[in-house]
């Protein structure tokens, strides 16, 4: 689970979700990371299944932006307008990931199901088996067959996350899932709208270069370039 500090940390945190007979007490810690950690819990009766996954966002208390921001650097600025400015940024960060979550599990993206954010607490389908964490598509090896099928439902979820406005920002075999046979896409605080971001059709490409990199280490060549500009031009001016 991690050391007793974090453990208390975690419970105070979580108490606000069994309060809400959302969960009903900390499982275990699945994912720690430097935005975010990540814990399963077992899930109050009400819910359809044992587990669910509570995604705790770090505050600025205890966040580390090493390149905090660099339009900072050089300015004077009152302090309490940089707290302000910080707790907007974190509650906008927050925020993207449960509209995002949300917006593509309606549209048939294999993504988890985000059910509620509280606070800064992210409450989402549990995507493994029992209390066991799915894999990361990073950990794993397929046979030239399931890689190309594995690659194919992944290029059908980003697809459908382009038609419906979505471009990760940070995709690669370290936030895809696997679980029943498929990949599952995980992580969107980064995630940009390409019609009114300059650097999405970048993004986008940067995206594609990382899935076809991992899927060309299990046998599988594919032209990222082409695929990527493929994929986008079906609904986005030529960026590439």
């Amino acid at each position: 689970m991690g050391c007793t500090k974090d453990f208390d940390r975690y419970q105070k945190d979580c108490d606000l979700l069994i309060g809400r007979q959302i969960i009903q007490k900390i499982v275990c810690e699945v994912k720690r990371g430097k935005e975010a950690t990540v814990l399963c819990c077992k899930a109050h009766p009400e819910y359809c299944q044992r587990y669910l996954a509570v995604k705790i966002f770090k505050t600025g208390q205890y966040r580390n932006f090493k390149n905090k921001a660099g339009y900072l650097q050089g300015k004077v600025w009152d302090r309490r307008l940089l707290k302000r400015m910080a707790r907007v940024r974190e509650e906008l960060w927050m925020e993207t990931e449960f509209r995002v979550l949300d917006k593509l599990y309606r549209a048939e993206v294999s993504v988890p199901r985000p059910y509620d954010l509280c606070e800064h607490l992210l409450i989402m389908d549990f995507i493994g088996e029992e209390a066991l964490a799915a894999p990361l598509l990073k950990d794993l090896s397929f046979e030239k067959k399931q890689a190309r099928v594995v690659l194919d439902l992944l290029v059908t979820d980003v697809d459908r996350m382009l038609y419906n406005g979505v471009v990760h920002g940070d995709l690669s075999s370290y936030n895809i899932l696997y679980h029943a046979g498929k990949p599952i896409i995980i992580d969107f605080p980064q995630a940009v709208d390409p019609s009114c971001h300059q650097d999405a059709g970048q993004l986008f490409l940067r995206d594609i270069v990382n899935v076809c990199e991992y899927f060309s280490d299990q046998g599988i060549g594919t032209n990222a370039y082409n695929l990527a500009r493929e994929l986008w031009r079906q609904y986005y001016p030529p960026e590439f």
